[in-house]
């Protein structure tokens, strides 16, 4: 049996310049499993209610004092839809704010029968996009020039000393790109964590 892979473009409504995301998932991914995916490539920590706007009806997941819908979105699949190249749907997260992802199939695929077996050992998400919700590129180099300042201090602390501690220095490093993962799509950091916490159905 033919595997599809559905590529995907995610984009924030309403926001200047735009954010967005582009990856690829297999027609199998579950609603909870596309739900967790946009959790992580939007850098979210999953803390507020959301739902999936999709040809007329809401889909989520059920929370005791949340909404409640009428089907298990772990059962749900994209293929279940059958969309075309061009359909859209979206993603609603945070009902007080009101954030509203829309969601447009940009191409689909067909991986051979003979092939799926290794496909499905082999595949791993990817995603690209750019900028992050509510950064600038201000917040870019305020992160940079605290970096620059606190390598420079460490650096110049002895100014008899001819090294510079390794460990201190990784510890910054470290410091930097975690604080700029959230003012700034960075694409390797989240491709790790999809491979990492994301398991085919």
């Amino acid at each position: 049996m033919e595997k599809k892979i559905y590529s995907i473009k995610f984009a924030f409504r309403g926001v200047s310049p735009m954010v967005w995301r582009r990856m690829e998932i297999p027609g199998d991914t579950s609603l909870a499993i596309l739900h967790d995916i946009i959790q992580i490539i939007f850098n979210w920590d999953d803390a507020y209610l959301h739902q999936f706007h999709i040809y007329g009806k809401d889909y989520g997941k059920c929370y005791s004092g949340g909404l409640n819908y009428g089907d298990n979105v772990h059962k749900v699949y994209i293929e279940d839809f059958g969309f075309d190249i061009g359909d859209k749907f979206r993603y609603e997260y945070n009902f007080f704010e009101h954030w509203t992802i829309d969601i447009r199939i940009e191409n689909i695929s067909l991986i051979p029968e003979t092939d799926v077996a290794d496909f499905t050992r082999e595949f791993k998400y990817k995603v690209k996009g750019n900028n992050m919700l509510g950064a600038s590129k201000y917040d870019e180099m305020d992160i940079y020039n605290r970096f620059i300042d606190r390598v420079r201090k460490l650096y110049f602390k002895d100014t008899k000393a001819d090294y510079v501690d390794g460990s201190k220095l990784q510890e910054i490093v470290d410091e930097y790109f975690e604080s700029l993962s959230e003012v700034k799509f960075l694409p390797k950091p989240i491709n790790e964590r999809l491979s990492d916490e994301l398991e085919l159905e």
